[in-house]
This record gives C-alpha cells, structure tokens and sequence, in this order.
C-alpha cells in the first residue's frame, strides 16, 4: 500500500466514501479517471446514463459502442467503486453521440 492509500484508511477508515472521478468522451472512447486520493481503493466504476445505472468496469478506457446500440445521445456520468468502500459522487457529465 502506498502511503497515500494507507492515510486513507487511518483518516477514513473501512467503508469510506471514494472520491468522484472525472470522465471524458472522444468518439466512442469513454476514459475515466481515478484521482489520485483513492490510492488503490477504487477498483472500478459504474457507469450512469442520463442517472440510472448502465453498466460495470474496471477497465479505465472503454469502448461506447460495446455498450449502446441505438443511434442517440447519452448522457454519461460514473462512480468510483471499490470492495469495503462507499461508492463515489457521480463524476462530471459528458455526451456520448452515437452515431452508427
């Protein structure tokens, strides 16, 4: 464990509440990132749209099109999870168009 990571749990203790990741569409490219004051805590994500649940990762970069078939635009959000942790604030908004 990093020391950063192990702060987290002397401050917080189990079952603290991850911070929020920031995300980020190009194309069909969903990149999300963890900050860096989850250490090792976040080990995936959940992805919203438009505010209801999605889909699972633990990939930090993913494929749109795996995900979404019907040409629209989506509103995406998503949420740092980690076992023992609460899951995070959704993160920033971003528009993913699908268009093919």
């Amino acid at each position: 464990m990093t020391g950063q990571t192990n702060a987290i749990i002397m401050n917080y203790g189990a079952g603290a509440k991850l911070h929020a990741p920031t995300i980020s569409v190009s194309g069909s490219t969903l990149t999300i990132t963890n900050p860096a004051e989850n250490g090792d805590f976040c080990t995936g994500y959940n992805v919203y749209k438009s505010g209801t649940f999605a889909f699972s990762v633990t990939e930090s970069t993913v494929n749109l099109n795996d995900y979404f078939t019907v040409k629209m635009a989506y509103l995406l959000t998503a949420r740092c999870t980690g076992e023992g942790m609460t899951e995070s604030d959704a993160s920033n908004n971003a528009i993913y168009r699908k268009l093919s």
